[in-house]
């Protein structure tokens, strides 16, 4: 009868070292699981400031494309004024030296 009654204890030890070791890892997956949870979060949270950032770099650089666009068209047209203003002034130089040509 001790022998059956050592072998039930046996069992019961053996059963609740189980149920244990079985918290245990339960506890540490549950720890594991938060973190990951957290990692997750901190890694979802890092993308979306990413991508606002990226869009932030997008608008910024459309925005300076406009504006050398703009200064390129203002220098092509005040290159264009000054070609105006130097053929009219070689003409009027033309001008001048055939009226002093004549009077001569």
């Amino acid at each position: 009868m001790k022998n059956l009654f050592g072998n039930s204890r046996n069992e019961e030890n053996t059963s609740t070292q189980r149920e244990g070791r079985t918290m245990v890892h339960l506890e540490e997956f549950n720890k594991l699981r938060e973190d990951l949870e957290i990692n997750n979060r901190s890694l979802k949270d890092a993308l979306l400031k990413t991508e606002g950032e990226k869009h932030k770099v997008i608008f910024e650089k459309k925005k300076l494309e406009e504006e050398l666009q703009k200064l390129k068209e203002e220098k092509e047209k005040m290159l264009l004024e000054k070609e105006q203003e130097v053929k009219k002034l070689e003409e009027s130089l033309k001008q001048n030296i055939q009226n002093w040509t004549n009077v001569k």
